[in-house]
């Protein structure tokens, strides 16, 4: 059976579904990081760590996400931050605010689709799972500044993998 669904449609099953697709438990992992800045070809900073990822359950919306490290190291050639200096605000903490399930109130709520068109890019098969590649920018009309281009990853049972 072939079924039309537009890209609209897609975000809203996604949005409805969270409880059903995401964990109501909270889930204890250990991870690698690493965060590089670059100058030209050059790199200027590295910094890598084995951490540990405290990841607070999707319904519950008092609990944090968490990490610790438990080893780390950093490079920093400063010889080569020639005229300005710079500190980015990174680090592992700053990419579990990336996770737009947990933290939707940038792109994935009812109130917020209003802002954005939306257009299917691509099905692609991921494990032989079929996939659907969103994309979506800023309605021309809306003067406040938000995401303008991004390209969502949902699977058949609409839950996102990956945002690029």
């Amino acid at each position: 059976m072939i079924k039309s669904i537009t890209p609209e449609e897609i975000v809203k099953q996604v949005i409805v579904k969270v409880s059903d697709n995401y964990a109501g438990i909270p889930n204890l992992m250990t991870s690698f990081y690493r965060e590089t800045i670059r100058k030209n070809k050059n790199y200027v900073s590295i910094a890598e760590a084995v951490i540990e990822i405290f990841k607070a359950p999707y319904n519950n919306t008092f609990r944090n996400d968490m990490t610790r490290v438990y080893k780390g190291r950093k490079n920093v050639e400063v010889t080569r931050f020639d005229t300005v200096l710079f500190r980015l605000q990174g680090g592992p903490t700053t990419t579990l605010q990336l996770d737009l399930i947990k933290n939707p109130y940038s792109i994935l709520t009812f109130d917020v689709m209003s802002s954005y068109d939306y257009k299917l890019l691509n099905i692609v098969v991921i494990d032989g799972m079929p996939h659907y590649v969103i994309g979506f920018h800023q309605k021309p009309d809306i003067d406040i500044p938000l995401f303008y281009t991004c390209y969502l990853l949902f699977d058949a049972l609409f839950s996102m993998n990956n945002c690029r």
